[in-house]
């Protein structure tokens, strides 16, 4: 068996423009506060990587900002 390696040790080797990827609930957030003639909204989230209270938080923050 080869040496185990740590979960990030190759993220080095990404491109640049994937190492900055920002949160999409947060940019959501932004656009919608920004703005007042698109709609908004993501078709899929990976729920297993949020607090689900967190998570409860920032959509409702999402629906205020963005007018339901």
């Amino acid at each position: 068996m080869g040496r185990s390696e740590s979960p990030g040790r190759h993220m080095s080797a990404l491109p640049l423009k994937h190492k900055r990827v920002l949160d999409p609930l947060e940019t959501l957030t932004f656009a919608a506060a920004r703005t007042e003639r698109i709609a908004i909204g993501t078709s899929i989230s990976n729920i297993p990587w949020y607090n689900p209270v967190l998570l409860a938080r920032r959509l409702a923050t999402l629906d205020v900002l963005s007018g339901g």
